[in-house]
């Protein structure tokens, strides 16, 4: 995860509503039954109406976990959406994530009822799954108030049950501090941790927490002792390798310390550069993905395999989402291959 800068240079480049709508007749034809109801929503007519999800919240029929290729919209920074949507599932990838940070495309406080029924419509188009939603709340920090950091969270889960209502929200989160003050913040993460467990649990949701290499909490065995004091299925973890590797923690034991809390896993790469280690796109760096998939998967890790470009990569002159997608696609197919998340061609 980035700069509020990043999502703010984006916005610029694209009006939100542009970059919703650009193409949408040809994105929700199998949404909305024609190309009549969305060109009537273009011309100033009533949107296409979908079914709607449940109106109270309650346990719903939520699709089976199961390995899945996808991609995170937070490094999608040049495409207006149904192009993005549309090239990703070409590629093959099987769902994305949402960034919802404030000031960005997804903001929830920006998005209307509107706005989130034409994002289910195009995802539904283009048989994309809504793998999470990605939030950006450094509690260790505390430069927000307990009330906003449960208020942004409710926002954010309340928009995935709106975009895709028969999949549990799932919001993922990095936590903030610095590096080595993770036993001054022990008690207090604890504390806050616990009350965001009782906030996903009342929202039949999970929240996955992520640990970065640049915050205090980013050792396994720290990150394995947070779920062994929170032992609940509302509170668990974003597996990141990167942030692992660059701790030259070896694929299997970062994966058997905390694959067991995993529900979902973000890929990207490292790189050694004259200003020191960076975050890189799948397959620039070294990261052996066929064996941290298998490992992954052989750990009894059902869930989301999610690409993310880092603002590392996607703040450069001259980057190419659609390049991203696409390399990252051909970098990563052997691995998916090899760990059955699709048929080997």
């Amino acid at each position: 995860m980035a700069h509020l800068t990043s999502l703010q240079r984006v916005t610029t480049m694209w009006n939100r509503r542009q970059w919703l709508q650009t193409s949408l007749a040809r994105t929700t034809l199998a949404a909305t039954g024609g190309l009549g109801a969305a060109g009537g929503w273009l011309a100033g007519g009533a949107p296409p109406v979908l079914a709607q999800g449940p109106a109270v919240r309650g346990p719903v029929a939520h699709r089976p976990a199961k390995l899945q290729s996808g991609f995170s919209l937070y490094g999608v920074t040049d495409l207006p959406l149904p192009k993005a949507l549309a090239f990703i599932a070409e590629c093959g990838f099987g769902g994305v994530e949402l960034p919802l940070m404030p000031g960005g495309l997804f903001d929830p406080q920006r998005l209307t009822a509107a706005d989130r029924t034409l994002i289910r419509a195009q995802l539904e188009a283009e048989s994309l799954d809504l793998q999470a939603v990605m939030e950006n709340l450094p509690t260790f920090d505390q430069r927000l108030a307990p009330t906003e950091e449960e208020r942004r969270l409710r926002h954010a889960i309340q928009l995935s049950r709106d975009v895709s209502p028969d999949s549990r929200p799932l919001v993922e989160t990095i936590l903030g501090g610095k590096p080595g003050e993770w036993q001054r913040l022990q008690s207090f993460a604890i504390d806050q941790l616990a009350r965001w467990e009782r906030l996903a649990r009342a929202e039949d949701a999970i929240i996955a927490i992520k640990p970065h290499i640049a915050h205090a909490l980013q050792h396994p065995d720290d990150i394995r002792e947070v779920f062994r004091q929170i032992a609940s299925p509302h509170l668990r973890l974003a597996f990141d390798y990167a942030h692992l590797e660059r701790q030259q923690i070896p694929i299997e034991a970062a994966v058997r310390t905390l694959a067991p809390y995993a529900v979902f896993v973000h890929l990207k790469d490292n790189i050694q550069t004259e200003k020191g280690w960076q975050f890189a796109l799948p397959g620039q760096g070294t990261t052996d993905y066929p064996r941290l998939l298998v490992a992954l998967k052989e750990a009894g890790y059902r869930g989301p395999i999610c690409v993310e470009v880092s603002s590392q990569v996607f703040s450069k002159p001259g980057f190419n989402s659609k390049e991203a997608i696409a390399s990252s696609w051909t970098a990563l197919r052997p691995a998916f291959e090899k760990a059955g998340i699709i048929a080997v061609a």
